[in-house]
């Protein structure tokens, strides 16, 4: 026998034996503390949530077409992500259509084909995202950011801008001005179209005549279409709060598409189909300054500067009396250390005596550290890492196992500390919140960084399936899809 059963010294008239596996290494929680668990037929077993944080798209085909001229490439089409502004004062020298620029403060996510109708009509179609306004108090200005990706921009040898618009706007490039429709002079931040549409011409693509030389203010990587969008200035005239307009419909629906060099499209990724486990984060949930960005670990990401995801009620996300298990994908924005722990998730534990749990990013971003607590007691198991402030990806894992009462934390695949935690002893733990993703469970200590891929088990995850989620290079989501758990 062994002092306490487990991992103490041998005791007299006892064989020696090999110590226990070092807590540096990915182990099975619970090894060596009765019956040898195996691994389930398949990882959702006991599965009670998942998150992938990806954009749900629709299919939209491919991005390229071969035509007499060469290959087109459609570099913005519709439904493609945006970040759109109403400006509700002059911004002065705010200098918004350049690639730069921080749209975090008031900016607002959406997809290209943006305006609204106070009754459906033509636009209705066209349409991928309404915007919230009154009737009778719509915007003559607002503001668009699209971005997308280019690889190479030698690759293309002409670009053409076609928009679909009701009633005006004014195109930039990477900051450099395009052209624009019906925008009056002089262009004020708050200008109104110098004409009004006809919705029978909105509905058509329009093309934007450009210059082989605008192919020359390409970069690799993202740029960024910026559009001043404009509403009927000629039955209202705009006013001070940009609530002046009575037009009863708007859209900007705009088009960038690049004539490639070569005779033959390029191979196009696989798009990433979404898990029938994934859940969806719904507008409600996002609380503050939250984005959903690509350069996800998995597609996209959300990236939290100040706000959180707010899922469920009290006690949906408690440990209860069962073994549970919690994974996640971070990141820690560079030099972000302010002496402040930052929450990755929770659901409660906002100090000692609220119940729930709790994963943080210690002060100095040296390691993380989980806590637990039943209202009157809390037990944190706190595990040191090589700094996780470096704008990295990092994945985190909690372990509750109740059957041995113990917590194992693990950071990216490797068991880096366990304990045994008493209050877990045949008690029932519930949550003074529901789940929060980025903050505690008081609205403080936000995470500025990124979060993905996150799910919750309720059974304690073995140790190679934890390394398997790790170094799979596969989303918890197709691992989840795969079957069983080998």
């Amino acid at each position: 026998v062994r002092k306490d059963g487990i991992s103490g010294a041998a005791i007299a008239g006892a064989p020696p034996q090999d110590p226990p596996p070092s807590p540096t290494e990915p182990v099975a929680p619970g090894i060596g503390e009765g019956p040898v668990r195996t691994a389930p037929e398949s990882m959702s077993q006991d599965l009670i949530a998942y998150w992938s944080l990806d954009r749900r798209t629709p299919k939209s085909g491919s991005r390229y077409t071969v035509t007499e001229r060469g290959v087109e490439e459609k570099l913005i089409m519709k439904g493609q992500p945006l970040r759109y502004f109403r400006p509700a004062g002059d911004p002065g020298e705010l200098r918004w259509e350049r690639p730069g620029f921080d749209d975090s403060d008031g900016w607002m996510d959406g997809r290209n084909g943006i305006g609204y109708e106070d009754a459906p009509g033509e636009l209705k179609d066209l349409l991928e995202t309404t915007i919230e306004t009154e009737k009778g108090k719509h915007p003559h200005s607002l503001y668009l950011r699209i971005p997308f990706e280019v690889k190479d921009p030698k690759a293309y040898k002409q670009l053409a801008l076609y928009i679909q618009y009701d009633d005006g706007f004014k195109a930039y490039l990477n900051g450099s001005d395009l052209g624009s429709r019906n925008a009056p002079f002089p262009f004020l931040w708050n200008s109104g179209s110098a004409k009004k549409r006809n919705d029978s011409d909105a509905v058509k693509p329009e093309a934007i005549r450009l210059s082989a030389r605008r192919v020359g203010q390409l970069v690799a990587g993202t740029n960024m279409l910026a559009i001043h969008a404009l509403n009927d200035g000629e039955k209202s005239k705009p006013n001070a709060t940009n609530t002046g307009c009575v037009s009863t419909d708007m859209l900007i629906l705009a088009q960038l598409v690049g004539l490639r060099k070569g005779d033959e499209p390029p191979a196009e990724p696989e798009s990433r189909e979404a898990s029938k486990y994934d859940m969806p984060i719904a507008a409600e949930m996002i609380k503050g300054e939250v984005r959903e960005v690509p350069g996800g670990r998995f597609g996209e990401a959300y990236d939290f500067q100040g706000g959180s995801l707010d899922i469920g009620e009290t006690n949906d996300y408690a440990l209860a009396d069962q073994s549970f298990t919690i994974s996640l994908w971070f990141t820690r924005n560079p030099a972000s250390a302010d002496g402040q722990a930052r929450r990755l998730i929770s659901a409660g534990a906002g100090s000692d005596q609220k119940a729930g749990w709790a994963l943080w990013i210690q002060k100095d971003g040296s390691g993380l550290t989980f806590r637990v607590g039943d209202g009157d007691s809390a037990s944190d198991l706190t595990a040191k890492h090589e700094s996780l402030m470096n704008g990295e990806w990092h994945h985190a894992v909690v372990v509750i196992e109740r059957r041995t009462s113990r917590i194992h934390l693990f950071i990216d695949g490797v068991l880096v500390a366990e304990k045994a935690a008493t209050l877990l002893e045949g008690r029932t733990i519930g949550s003074s919140s529901g789940l929060c993703i980025g903050r505690n469970s008081d609205d403080q200590q936000h995470h500025p960084g990124k979060i993905d891929d996150v799910a919750l088990w309720r059974r304690a995850l073995l140790g190679e399936e934890v390394e398997k989620i790790f170094q799979s290079g596969q989303s918890a989501g197709d691992l989840l899809d795969a079957g069983k758990a080998e």
